[in-house]
């Protein structure tokens, strides 16, 4: 079991205060969960970046934002890092390169917090743009 300190901020309020998000990826599926305000959030995913995403959307339904990389729209993980805590934060146009590499739950300095729809919309535009 891996334990990350990872800043969720409050989106009406604009506060900021640091959890410790769970993973467990001892099983074929990716395991997050954080406690927050008397709450447990819980997701799973077949890789650490979809888990993030599962997680990441619960907050925001609840109006909380992890600022960390994988919330940035430009974020991409590669099958080959499913397993891993890095991404690609991309650009369109351009190919993703190792110095593109980030980790995952490292904080970020966001303040627009997209959900996976706007995500995946935001990959689609950039695999289109590399043909």
């Amino acid at each position: 079991m891996e334990e990350y300190q990872v800043p969720i901020m409050q989106l009406d309020h604009q506060a900021v205060e640091y959890l410790t998000l769970y993973v467990d990826d001892e099983n074929d599926d990716i395991i997050m969960y954080l406690h927050y305000l008397n709450q447990t959030y819980k997701a799973t995913g077949s890789s650490y970046f979809s888990a993030y995403q599962n997680l990441r959307d619960q907050l925001l339904e609840d109006g909380y934002g992890l600022k960390c990389n994988g919330s940035y729209i430009n974020a991409i993980q590669s099958a080959m890092m499913s397993f891993m805590d890095k991404v690609y934060l991309v650009t369109p146009g351009k190919q993703a390169l190792q110095k593109d590499i980030v980790n995952l739950f490292d904080e970020a300095d966001i303040h627009d917090f997209p959900d996976t729809e706007k995500q995946q919309a935001f990959a689609n535009l950039w695999f289109a743009s590399l043909t």
